[in-house]
């Protein structure tokens, strides 16, 4: 019988450097042990996890298209291009009667890398006393600031570059992780007085928010190569280990359009090249939904025809996984017993508070 865990892991701005992927290849497994829906952070990071295990085998979708030398996603100045795009989902909100009716677009990632593809970059990792928080509200001590800390520090390292200022980095709070993060390598200018008028003015510390601190003033921590100034993410970041495995397959264009079941068991995945209209079916052991906050919620719903198996919280959070094999999958994917739990994109402030 398979059990239905939400996970707590992060929505992480998890980026990457040019992974070259290809589509369905004719010799795709079609009973893998594993299929991930959703290429973006969360699918990237299980997919890399799962598949170190050769006699595991992994079969990661993504709905849109390959995100490899798209010069607007590499180059971090043209990040706003990438709205209303191919490689975004253009969702609307309901109107607002705060905003005189006015419908806001919501735009989440829509290819490989997902939101790390086209989020401006920033860096954060919000204050302890959220995290705190939800591991209070949900009896779950696994959401705690504590244990979240080393799994911030697998994903990420910090690359120092010359600077004509001290960026107040803790150098403590990265690891050795794929992702590399840089500060600001140009003249900060009028940025640099602002901030200097706020510590002295509000009497606020200059900190690196993701040690720890979450009270005070940064000049921003960035998903950006220090060698060649691009974009930092996902595919590029754990890509290239899945391209070298044989047990992986990493296919792009491959939008899930039903999830079917017997009985209250999941037991296969259709998808379809929106390209070629080609429509395949896969036969998996495990079935794991990492289609982002918005994405998960509505797979769920819709692709099960009704959501069998699922209560439905609208408010989702990064991924959720049905598997017979719970123990296995938490071991990389922290699913949890706590449906409510969710995170997703952390935003990245100028200065925060707790």
């Amino acid at each position: 019988m398979w059990t239905f865990k939400r996970t707590s892991f992060v929505g992480l701005l998890f980026q990457a450097s040019i992974t070259l992927a290809v589509p369905a290849p004719p010799n795709t497994t079609t009973s893998p042990d594993y299929v991930i829906i959703g290429g973006g952070p969360a699918g990237f990071v299980l997919a890399e996890q799962l598949s170190q295990d050769p006699k595991v085998t992994v079969v990661l979708l993504e709905a849109g298209p390959d995100t490899a030398g798209v010069e607007a996603i590499d180059v971090p100045g043209y990040a706003p291009s990438l709205l209303q795009t191919p490689f975004t989902w253009n969702y609307t909100c309901q109107p607002d009667p705060n905003l005189e009716g006015a419908s806001p677009m919501l735009h989440q990632g829509r290819g490989f890398g997902g939101g790390s593809a086209v989020n401006y970059l920033g860096h954060c990792r919000g204050a302890p006393s959220v995290f705190d928080e939800w591991a209070k509200i949900s009896g779950d001590d696994g959401l705690s600031w504590k244990k979240f800390q080393n799994d911030f520090k697998a994903t990420v390292h910090y690359k120092e570059v010359p600077l004509e200022y001290d960026p107040h980095v803790n150098k403590n709070a990265y690891g050795n992780g794929p992702i590399e993060l840089t500060s600001p390598n140009d003249d900060l200018g009028f940025v640099l007085n602002l901030i200097k008028s706020w510590t002295n003015v509000l009497k606020l510390p200059w900190v690196d928010l993701n040690d720890g601190t979450g009270l005070g003033i940064s000049s921003s921590t960035n998903v950006i190569r220090a060698n060649n100034r691009t974009r930092d993410y996902a595919p590029q970041a754990y890509g290239w280990q899945l391209a070298s495995r044989p047990n992986a397959q990493q296919l792009y264009n491959a939008e899930v359009t039903k999830i079917g079941f017997n009985g209250k068991r999941a037991v296969s995945v259709t998808y379809v090249d929106p390209t070629t209209g080609a429509v395949t079916v896969l036969a998996p052991k495990e079935i794991i939904i990492a289609a982002g906050a918005l994405g998960s919620p509505k797979a769920s719903i819709t692709l099960t025809m009704g959501g069998i198996l699922l209560t439905v919280y609208p408010a989702s959070h990064a991924f959720w996984c049905w598997s017979s094999r719970p123990a296995e999958v938490a071991r990389y994917s922290r699913c949890r017993r706590h449906p409510t739990n969710r995170e997703e994109h952390v935003g990245y402030p100028t200065f925060s508070h707790q």
